[in-house]
C-alpha cells in the first residue's frame, strides 16, 4: 500500500495513533456549506475537487452537529438534502476503519437515502468480550457498491481485495488501507492527514483553502461559539 504523511511520525507496534473522521461528499461546495452552517456542523470543508468534497469533522467520535448529530446521522441528512453519494470514513486510533455510505441520486426527496453497506476493520472493538468474534473484517463484500456510486466499477475487486485484507495491527496502520481505497475510489487522498489541521494539510489543501465552521459559523463568531459547543458536546451523546 502507497501513503502519504500522516500529521506526524508514527512507529509500527507502538502506541496507538490517530484519530479522525470525515464525510465525502458529490456536490457543489457552496450548496454543502450553506447545509453545514445550519446544521451548526463543527470542522473543517475542503475545497472543490472534481465532484468532490471533503468534510473533515473536528471530533473523530462523538457528536459533530446540532442536536446531538453523528458523524454518519450528518452523512444521511446531507445526501439526502443535496440529492447525492455520501461516503462517511473514520479511523480510531489508526487501528480500526469503519466506512458507511449512501446514494440519494434516485430517490424523489421523501425516502431515505439507499445505503451502501457499513464496513468495519476489526469487529471485535464492538464487543472485546464476545469470544465468537474473529478480528477479520466485515462488509468487504459491499466494494462493488461503492465502487459504482463514486464512478468507477473497475475497481470493485481491487477494492474488495483490500478491505477484505486482515491486517497486522503491529506493523500496517488503517490509514494505509484507507489511503488505498480512497486512490482506487478516486477520492481525496488528504483525509489520513487531517490531524494536521488547522495547519497546511500535506499532500492536501493549504489553510486558506478551507473553510472552518464552529457551530455553524466561520471567523471569531466560530471560534467563540465552537469553544462553547465543544465542551457541551463532549458530554452528550451522539444521535
Amino acid at each position: 500500500m502507497t501513503t502519504i504523511p500522516i500529521g506526524g511520525p508514527q512507529v509500527p507496534g507502538g502506541p496507538d495513533g490517530h484519530s479522525y473522521a470525515g464525510l465525502f461528499v458529490n456536490g457543489e461546495r457552496d450548496a454543502l456549506l450553506g447545509l453545514l452552517t445550519q446544521r451548526r456542523f463543527s470542522g473543517w470543508v475542503g475545497p472543490q475537487e472534481d465532484d468532490w468534497v471533503l468534510v473533515v469533522a473536528e471530533q473523530a467520535t462523538g457528536v459533530v452537529a446540532g442536536g446531538g448529530t453523528a458523524l454518519t446521522t450528518l452523512g444521511v441528512e446531507v445526501a439526502q438534502a443535496l440529492g447525492t453519494v455520501v461516503i462517511a470514513a473514520r479511523v480510531d486510533r489508526d487501528r480500526v476503519l469503519r466506512l458507511d455510505g449512501w446514494d440519494a441520486r434516485d430517490d424523489d426527496g421523501h425516502d431515505d437515502p439507499e445505503p451502501l453497506g457499513s464496513y468495519l476493520s476489526d469487529p471485535t472493538v464492538e464487543a472485546p468480550d464476545d469470544e465468537d468474534l474473529w478480528p477479520e473484517p466485515v462488509g468487504a463484500e459491499f466494494a462493488p457498491r461503492y465502487a459504482e456510486a463514486c464512478g468507477v466499477p473497475d475497481a470493485a475487486d481491487e477494492v474488495t481485495e483490500v478491505l477484505a485484507e486482515e491486517l497486522d495491527a503491529e506493523s500496517v496502520l488503517e490509514s494505509e488501507r484507507l489511503d488505498s481505497v480512497l486512490r482506487l475510489l478516486g477520492l481525496p487522498r488528504w483525509l489520513i492527514s487531517a490531524t494536521s489541521l488547522p495547519r497546511d494539510v500535506p499532500a492536501g489543501p493549504r489553510r486558506s483553502e478551507l473553510a472552518w465552521l464552529g457551530a455553524g459559523r466561520e471567523g471569531v463568531p466560530g471560534r467563540v461559539v465552537g469553544a462553547v459547543s465543544r465542551v457541551l458536546r463532549k458530554r452528550r451523546r451522539p444521535l
